[in-house]
């Protein structure tokens, strides 16, 4: 199938997820530690943190039952892109957790945005839980298709074999698939076939010396002459 074949490479980025080692650079006139993506992108973090401690911590946290704190930790590495998939399934997890009434929350559709940008890069978790989401989510989110469409590519995504995969639950499954018709789930299937992973990338970093021309000496000075006009 089509879909196993794309999927083919994403079992190995879960090995190498969460990145950091030899990547990590330092920018010393920025004050912080500059974590390049691809094709130059990336981002930059306070000196002295280690993304990989801010990701367990953040895990840690969320296996407490403490998504609040945990988010707040999760936002710290999310935006790095390729390679912190995890993390980001991690928070859309946190966020989708509960909703009030039938609106999704703010917090709740930021969740559902982090959901997509690892699905789209081929995490079965965060596949699997936005086939849950667009189920039976809040009203105001439910979307059959979409349910149907990640349900069929976690359903057949090799990436469940990686060391350290975690299942959604069958019964969640299960409750997913009696939700949806067999003609939807037909044409879920005939979707995914066509799946095509694209990789979410952050905002490009400016250098060092854009960074100190925004902010320089000369900058400052215009500010203050703007506010004393």
């Amino acid at each position: 199938m089509q879909v196993r074949i794309a999927f083919a490479a994403i079992a190995l980025l879960g090995l190498a997820s969460c990145g950091g080692g030899d990547r990590e650079t330092r920018g010393r006139d920025m004050g912080g530690v500059y974590e390049p993506g691809v094709d130059g992108r990336g981002m930059m973090i306070r000196a002295g943190t280690d993304p990989n401690k801010v990701f367990s911590d953040a895990m840690d946290l969320k296996s407490k039952g403490d998504c609040v704190r945990a988010a707040v930790q999760f936002r710290r590495v999310v935006s790095m892109g390729p390679g912190y998939e995890n993390a980001q399934t991690a928070l859309g997890e946190c966020l989708t957790q509960t909703t009030d009434g039938q609106e999704a929350s703010s917090d709740y559709l930021e969740g559902v945005v982090w959901l997509r940008r690892a699905a789209d890069a081929g995490w079965p978790e965060a596949q699997g839980r936005l086939a849950q989401t667009y189920a039976l989510g809040p009203t105001s989110v439910r979307n059959t298709a979409e349910a149907a469409y990640w349900l069929a590519l976690y359903d057949v995504n090799p990436g469940k074999s990686r060391i350290g995969f975690v299942a959604l639950d069958a019964t969640a499954i299960a409750a997913v698939r009696k939700s949806l018709s067999a003609t939807e789930l037909d044409s879920g299937v005939s979707r995914a076939a066509q799946w095509q992973r694209k990789v979410w990338m952050p905002p490009a970093t400016p250098t060092a010396g854009e960074a100190q021309d925004a902010n320089g000496p000369h900058a400052r000075r215009g500010r203050r002459g703007d506010r004393s006009s």
